[in-house]
């Protein structure tokens, strides 16, 4: 029985692994949009030394693992979010990765940007000095001019890549020259960086590719979790920084429209609309992973920017369905009309056009601010009506003459013929009302007016 148990804990235990390792690449998806490979370094626990390492790259939308895990060593003093210069420990977080570099001329076959150390090279991790945390080229005497340095020019760093901590801005005392490189062994820890082997510092190197956006992560296991769900926090907030100040942009340029010329879309509104809903996209991925408090905390500046991607989206949608759609469709049926030719061809244009400024009063209606709907709406809606209702009775009497001409029963063909004469009279107080109202707009087009009189008369004749 106890065998049993025994057995059932174990099947157990190796379940959970399981889980936990198919779970953690979602949460990589979620937390990291933008990002295609990721490093991962992780210790059981804080103050470990020994830890392992996994590469993670974004394929087909989802990060799968590539390499390891590959057993690694970490700073003597453990893994730590309280990190300070000669503390021994490694920096947990989720950092860039700066320049490459070894001791030995550049991998074949690797892309990420490489420097090959030399006897100049050193890194600054004196406090002191205003060189702290970089990488300076020296010919002199390194002691005369910094109290601690590194020489870059050593052993463990034939293969290494710089761990971007404490960089941005650069805080005195907080920690410097933290790299992923060689270890000395894999039973010795660093004095804060990450070392695994050389054959397998030598792989990461060669498959890193700084187009993908690379990023290291450094956790304890039970805090990754927590990691990644601020990751998405910082995600979204660094995003709604981003919303607001292009919100802000828009909103002011959309306050300016007074003319016509101002409902030109100009470059700079189309482009940061770009940006507004590239960031919307990415936001909403994020947004819903939130905690409800988090989103409460946020929620403000989340309906701010969302109105005001909401609100540039259908002032855009309106005037390129105008520029795009109606203005074109009517340059097409003014063109046919200056022809004087009425046929089926220019009947559907005709409908095409009728259905198009439908839909663009549709558009406009959604449109924000009472004066700019009214400015679309005189500028583009009532010249496009105007044009159309210059016609409308000519293909009104087109449409009617075809529908006689296929009746055969003489007393509907009466009927439709007492329609027609009605029409035309309706069609000639329009014309006239029309031209006083807007001289010149509503033209005779005698031609086509001549060739639907005599189809009337052969058909009358009938």
């Amino acid at each position: 029985m106890k065998k049993l148990i025994t057995l059932f804990a174990v099947v157990f235990l190796f379940l959970s692994v399981i889980d936990t390792a198919s779970a953690a690449p979602n949460s990589f998806d979620q937390a990291f949009q933008e990002e295609e490979q990721l490093i991962v370094v992780t210790v059981k626990n804080a103050k470990d030394t020994k830890a392992t390492v996994e590469t993670y790259e974004k394929i087909n939308g989802s990060f799968t693992k590539v390499l390891g895990p590959i057993p690694a060593v970490v700073g003597k003093g453990g893994v730590s979010v309280y990190k300070k210069e000669g503390d021994g420990k490694t920096p947990a977080g989720i950092y860039g990765l700066g320049t490459a570099f070894g001791s030995v001329k550049k991998p074949a076959g690797m892309v990420y940007t490489y420097r090959q150390t030399g006897k100049e090279d050193y890194w600054i991790d004196d406090p002191s000095s205003s060189d702290y945390n970089k990488w300076v080229r020296y010919s002199g005497d390194p002691n005369k001019k910094w109290r601690s340095y590194e020489r870059m020019l050593q052993e463990l760093y034939k293969y290494g890549v710089h761990i971007r901590y404490n960089d941005d801005p650069i805080v005195k005392g907080k920690g410097s020259a933290i790299f992923l490189h060689v270890w000395r062994n894999s039973s010795s820890p660093t004095a804060g960086c990450v070392a695994v082997s050389e054959q397998n510092a030598r792989n990461i190197l060669l498959w890193l590719n700084e187009k993908k956006n690379p990023k290291i992560i450094i956790s304890e296991q039970s805090a990754l979790e927590q990691l990644l769900n601020e990751k998405e926090l910082s995600n979204v907030k660094e995003d709604l920084k981003k919303g607001y100040a292009l919100s802000s942009s828009l909103n002011k340029q959309y306050s300016l429209i007074q003319s016509k010329e101002d409902l030109e879309l100009k470059k700079t509104y189309s482009e940061q609309y770009n940006e507004l809903r590239a960031v919307m996209a990415s936001l909403n991925k994020g947004w819903g992973n939130l905690t409800s408090k988090e989103q409460s905390s946020l929620y403000n500046q989340y309906s701010y920017v969302n109105n005001m991607y909401t609100r540039t989206a259908a002032y855009i949608d309106a005037v390129n369905g105008i520029k795009k759609g109606l203005e074109p469709k009517q340059a097409q049926l003014i063109a046919a009309l200056n022809k004087d030719i009425l046929d089926a061809s220019t009947v559907q244009i005709y409908d095409e056009y009728s259905q198009l400024i439908k839909k663009s009063e549709v558009n406009i209606g959604k449109v924000y601010g009472s004066s700019i709907r009214r400015l679309l709406l005189d500028e583009y809606i009532m010249p496009a009506k105007i044009t159309k209702e210059s016609i409308i009775y000519e293909v009104s009497i087109y449409l009617l003459l075809e529908k006689i001409e296929t009746e055969t029963d003489e007393v509907k063909r009466e009927l439709e013929f007492k329609k027609l004469d009605r029409l035309k009279q309706r069609a000639k107080d329009i014309k006239e009302q029309g031209n006083k109202l807007h001289p010149g707009k509503y033209p005779a087009h005698a031609e086509i007016n001549e060739a639907l009189l005599m189809k009337e008369k052969i058909l009358r004749e009938k």
